[in-house]
């Protein structure tokens, strides 16, 4: 019990040190305070009590820390403002399939898991998560956003369904002061700060992957309209094929109004050149539900699986043949979540302006082409890992 009192004081001591500091001027707003090695020899303490008084500190929102820099003053310092638990609207399409929308089938899988990570890690920064669901609907977004700046949120983190009718409605979230981050869109509209996925780079690292490891044949299947993701996707494979004095093997599908119809596209364009998928060759798209309609070309059509390999980005979940090659490109939706967080928070105690963020996504391979996958989730335990 003296040593629990004892360690109490101590922690107490620097961080009430540091409070007065700060409320002195003596540190100033952005100012970076010493490492937390210096404290420890300044307060002459165990690494653990420099620890548990910056924790605190940050908890109650006197410092921000940066990964590999320090920790640092938070700006225009208010006590009123961060003894407040920060309320966060989280504004988010479907969270499961519930009809034949493209948006459903895109959202379906992301949605869960980013307010999943979003919920676990609110509690930690003092903040609550409010949960909007638009319904892949762009009139209920907008009615969501009006709803959360109605109810003073101190923050928002907007993962929109209709991005290009997102423009009006950020303006009235700009004009409520209200600071917001915008995740896996188009940023050129969002002044409020993005963070996405690097696309570009995934669709990359994929399609080299194969290049080196598997065949220079590869076909990439998409359609003429969609997300930009869909697009980075694209050029991704482009970039690599151009810069190797390849090819470029493109075929469009028709953009699907419904679930069914995508599947079917993409099954049609397939059957229609299967001719071309009769010899060694890799073919990539962009997300799983298009590549169902491939994979089931390629297995009614009786073509050679180990001749194949197939790359796309998003969990499948459907069983892959064992004979067949397949590059998957996930989104690290934990990290995106993660980000997207630390970045409000920091706008809303007024330490950042606007932050443009691509996190990169994460590469998996199967082993000796001899991976079963069921379900929505992959084991990673079946893959080589490339970051």
């Amino acid at each position: 019990m003296c040593q629990d009192k004892s360690f109490m004081k101590k922690y107490n001591k620097i961080k009430n040190d540091i409070i007065d500091k700060i409320k002195s001027g003596e540190l100033k707003s952005g100012h970076m305070i010493m490492s937390r090695h210096s404290m420890m020899k300044y307060y002459d303490v165990s690494i653990t009590t420099v620890c548990k008084a910056l924790d605190e500190l940050k908890n109650e929102g006197f410092i921000y820390t940066q990964h590999g820099k320090g920790a640092f003053v938070t700006n225009e310092f208010s006590p009123k403002d961060f003894s407040k638990r920060k309320s966060i609207a989280v504004i988010i399409p479907d969270m499961a399939i519930g009809g034949d929308s493209v948006m459903d089938i895109q959202t379906s899988n992301i949605a869960p898991l980013i307010v999943h990570h979003l919920s676990m890690m609110a509690p930690e920064h003092n903040s609550d998560i409010i949960l909007y669901i638009s319904n892949g609907s762009s009139e209920k977004e907008a009615i969501n956003i009006q709803n959360a700046i109605s109810r003073k949120v101190d923050g928002m983190i907007i993962y929109s369904c209709i991005v290009w009718k997102m423009r009006d409605v950020l303006e009235k979230v700009e004009q409520a002061n209200i600071p917001y981050v915008m995740i896996d869109n188009f940023f050129e509209i969002s002044k409020g700060g993005f963070v996405s996925t690097d696309h570009l780079k995934g669709a990359r690292d994929a399609t080299e992957y194969i290049l080196n490891n598997f065949t220079e044949n590869i076909y990439h299947i998409t359609v003429t309209a969609g997300p930009y993701s869909l697009f980075l996707r694209k050029y991704g494979y482009v970039e690599v094929m151009e810069k190797q004095n390849l090819p470029l093997k493109i075929m469009y599908a028709d953009y699907p109004v419904n679930k069914s119809d995508l599947f079917n596209d993409f099954y049609s364009v397939t059957m229609k050149n299967i001719d071309l998928f009769k010899e060694k060759c890799a073919i990539t798209t962009t997300n799983a539900y298009m590549m169902y309609g491939i994979y089931s070309a390629l297995i009614s059509s009786g073509i050679d699986l180990s001749n194949i390999a197939i790359s796309c980005f998003d969990k499948m979940a459907i069983s892959i043949s064992r004979d067949m090659l397949f590059v998957n490109v996930l989104q690290d939706l934990e990290a995106i979540s993660k980000k997207s967080l630390e970045i409000l928070l920091e706008k809303i105690y007024g330490v950042t302006s606007e932050q443009k963020i691509l996190i990169p996504p994460v590469m998996f391979v199967n082993k000796e082409n001899n991976l079963e996958v069921n379900d929505d989730y992959i084991d990673l335990k079946d893959y080589n890992i490339y970051a």
